[in-house]
């Protein structure tokens, strides 16, 4: 198993950076994503998440807005989490499916409905848990 920080590509364009320390294990988990080709560069899991912050912050892929600290998106996603509330409530309590949020937050903020994943349900309830604990 190889550690770094992997890049996502469609075509030519850069669409996702994300770090593993079990490659290609990892890349085998988006498989759900629209990618067609990846590559990995090697670094040591001491500086792994740091470097994985730079790289997005400095080339912006599309895929990684969820995750990136853009007060923009940020903003716009908070918005979206306090006009459903009540939806992210049932859907923690396991009274509503997580697909039927992640197509609802998709087709609400514009994003691919591939990118409705294991990790952005964890986004979105921890930035919902934020604003419940900030009220």
């Amino acid at each position: 198993m190889k550690t770094g920080v992997y890049f996502l590509f469609k075509k030519r364009e850069l669409v996702y950076i994300g770090k593993t320390e079990q490659w290609p294990v990892r890349l085998n988990g988006h498989r759900d994503l629209d990618f067609t080709s990846a590559r990995l560069i090697e670094c040591s899991p001491d500086i792994l998440a740091k470097t994985e912050r730079r790289l997005i912050s400095y080339f912006n892929p599309r895929m990684n807005h969820m995750h990136t600290p853009r007060s923009n998106s940020q903003k716009m996603t908070d918005s979206w989490i306090a006009s459903n509330v009540d939806l992210i409530s049932k859907t923690i309590k396991g009274k509503v499916s997580q697909k039927e949020l992640f197509t609802k937050a998709a087709s609400d903020l514009g994003y691919s409905p591939r990118y409705a994943t294991t990790d952005f349900m964890s986004t979105i309830t921890f930035r919902y848990n934020k604003l419940q604990k900030s009220k």
